[in-house]
């Protein structure tokens, strides 16, 4: 029952109200996420960059063609008198036939690239889960305001009573005092709360230069178990689309690549080469023209280079035998951090549902300590206290339950599937009102 309990909150659907913030508004501030985050434009910067020097690379694959002009003017040293002249002109055209270093260098650049672009993937899901995160702290905040608020109206309520009491001769200092310390305390947790939600506000501002107006969430919901998911299904995604994977696996390409390139000196190079030349001398007045049409097989290639070339073949065999290990280890690693997750989101599940339960229970509980003090049974302390402890239950629950919302995107950013539709389904389900869930 866990397994499905969990399995089915991994395609989270929620039933929830939003005070402020409403679906267009979280349409708007992902969407605006990639415009604004640096990491993003400085990948993308790279992708760029990568990709003209990859097209750069094809022009090894090209004919080229040179043209060489000299010219001379020789005189006499004492006279000073020209002795001669010549006029020297040379076309040439050479095409690559074979070159082993050309074809290996162009490989790497496509390695290189397709790195540069795993790196921007990955520079996109860290941002949505930064900002996720930021979410999900103006969404507890927002509801720590609501909660403070709540808690100081009471405590003025109870104020106003305890001062009608005390006019008609009851003696209530204790209850004076205690509302006035419980009163002064949540005034100072109200500050702080206000000032953390300022401070999350602006930093959603930065992300994505969105000023967002989000208030917490009002929610009473137990998960709905739409589709369970078994582990090894999310093993088998993450094995596929886990970033951290994807990119030392590409490394490890890349450096394979590397180990290639650099056993390009034991092969040779070879070029078919076409020239043109043209020589005019001139003596004494007397021009005198040579016409030459040249073809040719160039063929070179390295003998001995004092052991360079063997160790640089070497030294590239050891980085490649790095990389499969990071490779391994990071795929372990990895699997178990997913592991870890999917048994997290399980914890959650029941610390919502404990907490569901026990906001209900103090709210019962609280209304029958109100009865009770009508009726002269209890004190106003215990009023106080019980009030307390069903405010305090709601703020559990309330973070109990973005917690979990923050978890599942940690669990899918580390599957590899989190993006942007997938964040605002997410924050959408948690904020729409009840009734209207996927």
């Amino acid at each position: 029952m866990k397994k499905n309990l969990l399995a089915a909150m991994l395609l989270l659907s929620l039933s929830a109200h939003a005070k402020t913030f409403g679906s267009s508004d979280i349409h708007h501030v992902f969407a605006s996420l990639y415009d604004h985050n640096l990491s993003i434009k400085t990948a993308g910067i790279d992708v760029t960059k990568l990709e003209q020097e990859k097209r750069a690379g094809f022009a090894g694959y090209l004919p080229s063609v040179d043209v060489n002009y000299s010219a001379r003017d020789v005189a006499r040293k004492k006279e000073k008198e020209l002795e001669y002249e010549d006029n020297n002109v040379e076309l040439r055209i050479t095409q690559p036939l074979f070159d082993r270093k050309t074809i290996k260098a162009n490989e790497l650049a496509g390695g290189e690239l397709r790195i540069a672009r795993l790196q921007k993937e990955i520079a996109q899901t860290d941002a949505i889960f930064t900002l996720s995160g930021h979410l999900v702290e103006m969404l507890k905040t927002g509801f720590s305001i609501g909660v403070l608020e709540k808690r100081l109206t009471f405590l003025s309520e109870q104020q106003n009573k305890v001062e009608a009491l005390a006019s008609v001769g009851k003696e209530l200092d204790i209850e004076s005092d205690r509302i006035a310390s419980d009163h002064r305390i949540a005034q100072a947790e109200l500050s702080q709360a206000e000032l953390e939600h300022k401070n999350t506000k602006k930093q959603v501002a930065l992300l994505t230069g969105v000023d967002l107006a989000l208030s917490g969430v009002d929610a009473d919901f137990i998960p709905v178990l739409p589709h369970p998911y078994e582990l090894e299904h999310w093993l088998q995604v993450h094995a596929q689309n886990n970033t951290d994977i994807r990119l030392f696996d590409y490394q490890k390409q890349v450096a394979l690549m590397q180990l290639s390139q650099s056993r390009s000196d034991y092969y040779p190079k070879v070029e078919i080469y076409g020239a043109y030349k043209d020589f005019s001398t001139n003596v004494a007045e007397n021009w005198q023209t040579t016409q030459e049409y040249v073809m040719g097989l160039q063929f070179t290639m390295n003998l001995y280079k004092g052991g360079s070339v063997s160790a640089g073949v070497e030294s590239s065999r050891q980085d490649l035998l790095k990389e499969e290990l990071n490779y391994t280890n990071a795929k372990l690693e990895s699997e178990n951090e997913l592991t870890s997750l999917f048994y997290k989101l399980e914890t959650d599940a029941n610390l919502i549902a404990a907490y569901s339960a026990a906001v209900n229970t103090k709210k019962q509980l609280f209304e029958q300590v109100e009865i009770a003090y009508e009726h002269g049974v209890t004190t106003n302390l215990d009023v106080l206290e019980s009030q307390q402890e069903k405010l305090d239950t709601a703020q559990n629950y309330n973070d109990a339950l973005l917690d979990f919302v923050l978890d599942l995107l940690s669990f899918y950013k580390q599957a590899g599937v989190l993006d942007r539709n997938r964040a605002v389904a997410t924050f959408t389900d948690l904020l729409q009102p009840t009734g209207e869930q996927h």
